[in-house]
């Protein structure tokens, strides 16, 4: 066994690179630990396919997860985007929908300035092989590329980190000049290995993916690759970058940097946005005695300590966003002219019946609230709508 303590892969992708990537992810996660690695990123193209399934079984082999995607921007170029806590897993959540939702089917569509904007939590690499540093290197543009340092430094500052890959003998060259460059501009090193193999013989099956996805003749392939884009352990890694030390070590830095963790087994619900000073349940509190007051004359006492019962139990189970969800949701049908009503247990719920979501008073037909959502139990209530 190799220990991977001096080392760790930050720019990893599984099956969920589809028609691209060719590792299973329980495979990618049982090799890590074989080679002894601690930690390791799962960086699939533009997507968290496999994020949750990884985190799962990393944390079972006791290597640590680190949650990331590698982005394509509209000029063709790459960046690596890892996750360092809640707000950066929540940024980069929505730099892949913006970039999904404006490319429409099958495309993706996403500028620098998307990124940026949501650059908070999240650590950046510039890509490799397929960044546009890389690419302005090897095209010897070298203004244009110290003027993308300085951009890159001026938007990410330290979070920003030039990357370096050696999967043919040539690209040492184009190494030692991206670590100058990155020295003169201040910006940090870190080396990865784009690993899409588990082992070099995998090569075929990715050159089979892209004759699938071009649909095109094997022999005609020129872009899977290289057979040396496996996950090598760490003394490998150590070996190719001997020349560019701090390039390694700081693979642990990042790694250190990136704590994310997330939040399973129980129910996380979107919010809306809300009054100024306003909590999801104080919002929920007012808009339900609102409510009461429009649907029953007089406010009784009986109502008023129902009310309180059901808001306190709703708030205890963390269930007000939900119920301010679905008010929203019936009260657009309602402005819409579309026929909407609540129905099934929700109807025993005096706060459902007062925010306008049912339409059966049960007050009046004596109903039972815990038949819909008990204290004891923790289960997301149900409101169906018809």
């Amino acid at each position: 066994m190799a220990t991977g303590t001096g080392f760790v892969h930050l720019h990893v992708h599984s099956v969920y690179s589809l028609l691209d990537g060719t590792i299973p992810v329980a495979d990618l996660v049982a090799e890590a630990r074989q080679l002894g690695f601690r930690h390791l990123a799962l960086t699939d193209h533009n997507a968290l396919y496999g994020a949750v399934q990884f985190y799962q079984l990393a944390q079972e082999a006791g290597i640590h997860p680190i949650i990331g995607a590698e982005v394509s921007l509209r000029d063709g170029s790459r960046l690596v985007l890892l996750v360092q806590d809640q707000v950066g897993y929540r940024n980069l959540c929505e730099i892949l929908s913006i970039g999904h939702l404006r490319g429409g089917h099958l495309k993706f569509d996403l500028a620098l300035k998307d990124v940026v904007q949501h650059r908070q939590g999240l650590i950046v690499l510039s890509g490799g092989r397929k960044g546009r540093l890389w690419q302005l290197v090897q095209s010897r543009q070298w203004d244009a590329a110290r003027r993308y340092c300085r951009q890159m430094r001026a938007m990410f500052g330290n979070d920003f980190f030039v990357e370096l890959q050696q999967l043919e003998a040539n690209d040492l060259l184009t190494n030692i000049r991206l670590r100058d460059l990155a020295a003169a501009h201040r910006l940090p090193l870190v080396a990865t290995n784009d690993v899409h193999l588990l082992k070099p013989e995998d090569f075929p099956l990715r050159r089979v993916l892209h004759a699938i996805d071009r649909n095109t003749l094997l022999e005609k392939v020129a872009t899977a690759g290289s057979p040396e884009q496996y996950l090598k352990n760490a003394r490998q890694m150590a070996e190719l970058f001997a020349a560019f030390p701090a390039a390694v070590k700081n693979t642990l830095h990042i790694a250190r940097r990136c704590r994310f963790q997330f939040s399973l087994g129980k129910p996380i619900f979107p919010t809306l946005p809300l009054p100024k000073g306003e909590t999801s349940f104080s919002y929920l509190w007012k808009l339900a005695f609102e409510g009461a007051r429009q649907r029953y004359r007089p406010l009784t006492q009986t109502l008023i300590d129902r009310l309180r019962y059901e808001l306190n139990t709703i708030d205890r189970l963390g269930f007000s966003d939900y119920f301010l969800i679905v008010k929203d949701i019936v009260d657009f049908c309602r402005r819409e002219g579309i026929p909407c009503v609540g129905r099934g247990s929700a109807g025993d719920s005096v706060v459902a019946y007062v925010l306008g979501i049912t339409h059966v008073d049960p007050l009046r037909f004596n109903l039972y609230f815990e038949r819909f959502l008990n204290p004891d139990r923790a289960d997301p209530p149900d409101i169906d709508l018809d």
